[in-house]
Formats: C-alpha cells, structure tokens, sequence
C-alpha cells in the first residue's frame, strides 16, 4: 500500500517512530499489518520484465529493485518522496517475511548492469536454501565482494542478506553512488529521538527481486 505520514500519525504515540518487525520497540506503537501489501504488487513488473520460458534459466532477466527501506522503525515522515508498506517474500524455500516502508530508487545507468548480476548471482543459490538464518560466510565474503567493486559496502546491513533482498549501507555516499537523484537522508525524516550514526542499519538500501521459491 502506498502510504504517507498522515496515514501512520494516528498510530504514532507523541510522534514518536513506529515500529515495523519484530524484536519490537519497548512501549512503541507498530505500523498496522493492515497497511501491508505484497511486495510484488509494486515491484514485480520491475524485477522480472520477461517471464522466463521452460528449459531457460529462471534467473535469466531478473533485475534488480533498489529501494531506500526503513525494515525496524519508521520515524516522522517528510514530504517529497512515494513511501509502500511492503512484506517482501525472501530466503528461497523458506520463504522469510520481510516488512518494511520503502520508497523506490532510480538505480545509475553505470551500475544497473553489476546490480543485476548480483540478484541472478542469488537466485536459488545453496540450492533454496540461501536464508539469513543459515547463511554461509562465503555468502557474506561474496556480496562484500561485490558491492566493494562498485564502491559500496554492507558494513552495518550485511545481517539482512537473503535470498532476494541484497542489503547496502544507506550512507549519503552510498546513496549518491548507487540512484539518480538521490534523496537526502537529513530531508527525508524528522530524526528527532532518533540516533543516526555511520553504522546505523535503518534506514537500508534493499536490492530487491523476486524469491526462488
């Protein structure tokens, strides 16, 4: 669902942030499961323009959806940007849930190629069972790789790596790096009662695609 800061402040408790998974916030109040919707709705004409057909490799195609996502809190939101309550399905045959409030980004023309080939690097990999709770460090090693030689880094998001959902750091730099127009992060939110340093993990850029499963 696409949502706005009107839509969340009747749930927000002395504008305090909303929190979105679990482990929740002590005392804070969550966004609504009702405001959540597929994930696929939104992206799914995005990140598979062309149906694979038998016999081809499923993989083939996919692309990419970068997004800017808060995934533990969401704070006061500003105008000037088109924010989606979505539950992201991930993890291959374990089929994770990933909930967040995420606004699209217009990857570079430069890097569109590299961010393709990560999600079809991806795809089905440990054979489905490429989950963020039995992840293998060389999975790690490889998309630390991957993004290093694109000038970007997962120092402090690398925790949310699944099948589907390819986390970057949501530094300005990374961000400047990674989309065209790229939104300011000091503009996007009211941080008030929120601490933000370099290695803060929320808000994330999400390389978002379609789960193997």
């Amino acid at each position: 669902m696409i949502v706005t800061e009107e839509m969340l402040a009747p749930y927000r408790t002395d504008g305090r942030p909303l929190s979105i998974s679990f482990p929740f916030q002590r005392d804070a109040a969550r966004v609504p499961s009702s405001l959540f919707s597929d994930s696929e709705t939104f992206l799914g004409s995005f990140w598979r323009m062309q149906p694979s057909s038998d016999g081809e490799n499923p993989a083939q195609g996919l692309q990419a959806v970068p997004v800017l996502a808060f995934t533990r809190s969401v704070p006061i939101l500003k105008p000037g940007r088109e924010w989606m309550a979505l539950d992201h399905q991930a993890g291959g045959y374990c089929c994770e849930h990933v909930r967040m409030i995420a606004t699209r980004l217009e990857p570079r023309p430069s890097l569109k190629p590299a961010l393709d080939a990560i999600v079809r690097e991806g795809y089905f990999a440990e054979d489905g069972r490429f989950y963020k709770f039995d992840i293998l460090a060389s999975r790690i090693a490889w998309l630390v790789k991957a993004l290093a030689a694109l000038d970007l880094d997962c120092e402090s998001s690398w925790r949310l790596l699944t099948d589907s959902v390819y986390p970057i750091d949501a530094t300005q730099e990374n961000l400047e790096r990674l989309a065209v127009s790229a939104p300011v992060l000091d503009e996007i939110a009211d941080w008030t009662g929120v601490i933000r340093v370099r290695f803060s993990d929320d808000p994330v850029i999400l390389l978002l695609t379609e789960n193997s499963d």
